[in-house]
C-alpha cells in the first residue's frame, strides 16, 4: 500500500488545533514503548508535517525491551513523499553497535522479494551513540557529544572536505529539548574544504520545541530511526515545532511552525492521526 503526500515548502505554516486533556493530578508517568505512530508526528525532509494524511501509520515491534523491527517507510518520487507499508527496518545489537537495515519487501505469489537495502550503523560508548554512518550517504559521518546523559552537540563530517555542519542542543529545566541551533560551513572553492564554522555567526537555522505536556515520552528507545530521533531526546512530548532561519542582517529571518493534535488515551499520549 502506498500513499502520496505533497512535499510542502519548508517555510509553509502548518497548523493543527491542539486538543489536550492535560491534568497533572491524574497523569500516569510510567514509561512505556510506542507501538504505532502516524506520519504527521514524524520528521521527514528535515521537518515535521509532510506526511499529513491519515493512514500513514508506522508500527514498532520489540523483543526483550528493545526495538527490533519497524514496518512502514517513505520514498521520494517526483516531488512526492510516498508512504509504503512494504518498507521494513530491522534492528540488531552488538556490544558496541546498533545496526539498522532498511529493506523494501514485496510479496507476490507467496514469494517475498527484497531490494534497495540501506544500512545505518551506530557506534556506542558507555551505552550512548557517539558516531553514525549511513550506507547510502557514505560521505558523511555524524559524531555525537554529551554532557552527562544529554546530547549537546552533533557534528556532520564530510569525509573528504571536513566539518560541514554543527548542531548544538539545548534543554529546559525539566530535561526536555528546547532548541537546536544549526550552523553550516562554507565550502572554500580554492581548497575544496569547508572553512571552520563560526559558532557566533548570525546565520543559523534554529529549531524550537515547546508546548510540552507532562506525560511520559514513549519514543525514548526509538532514536535510531531518524524520523523519531529528536522526539526521543526529551522526558515529555512537545506539542509545537518551530523553525527560524536567520540571515546575515538583523532584520532578515523567516519562521514557520506546526502544532500537533495532542490527544490522550488511557493516560498515555496517542501519536495516531
Amino acid at each position: 500500500m502506498k500513499k502520496k503526500s505533497t512535499l510542502i515548502a519548508l517555510f509553509l505554516v502548518i497548523f493543527y488545533s491542539c486538543n489536550t486533556d492535560d491534568d497533572s493530578d491524574t497523569i500516569n508517568n510510567t514509561d512505556w514503548d510506542l507501538e504505532e505512530a502516524s506520519g504527521l508526528f514524524l520528521e521527514f525532509n528535515n521537518s515535521f508535517g509532510f506526511l499529513n494524511e491519515g493512514g500513514t501509520d508506522f508500527k514498532y515491534i520489540y523483543e526483550n525491551g528493545k526495538v527490533v523491527k519497524k514496518r512502514g517507510g517513505v520514498t521520494n518520487y517526483e516531488n512526492f513523499l510516498m508512504f509504503s507499508d512494504e518498507i521494513y527496518d530491522y534492528v540488531t545489537y552488538t556490544n558496541n553497535q546498533i545496526i539498522v537495515k532498511t529493506k523494501r519487501q514485496e510479496i507476490k505469489e507467496e514469494q517475498e522479494t527484497e531490494y534497495n537495502t540501506t544500512i545505518n550503523v551506530y557506534t556506542l560508548e558507555n551505552n550512548k551513540i557517539v558516531k553514525s554512518i549511513n550506507s547510502s550517504y557514505k560521505k558523511d559521518t555524524i559524531k555525537y557529544y554529551y554532557t552527562g546523559d544529554l546530547l549537546t552537540k552533533q557534528i556532520f563530517v564530510n569525509n573528504s572536505a571536513g566539518i560541514r555542519q554543527q548542531s548544538n542542543f539545548y534543554y529546559n529545566a525539566k530535561g526536555n529539548l528546547d532548541s537546536i541551533v544549526n550552523r553550516n560551513g562554507n565550502l572554500n572553492q580554492s581548497t575544496h574544504k569547508f572553512d571552520p564554522i563560526n559558532i557566533n555567526s548570525r546565520e543559523r537555522f534554529v529549531e524550537i520545541f515547546d508546548k510540552y505536556d507532562n506525560y511520559a515520552n514513549p519514543t525514548k528507545k526509538l532514536g535510531v530511526f531518524p524520523e523519531l530521533f529528536k522526539r526521543s531526546l526529551s522526558k515529555n512530548n512537545f506539542g509545537r515545532y518551530q523553525i527560524k532561519v536567520y540571515l546575515s542582517t538583523p532584520e532578515k529571518y523567516t519562521t514557520s511552525y506546526i502544532e500537533f493534535p495532542m490527544k490522550y488515551e488511557n493516560e498515555r499520549i496517542s501519536f495516531k492521526f
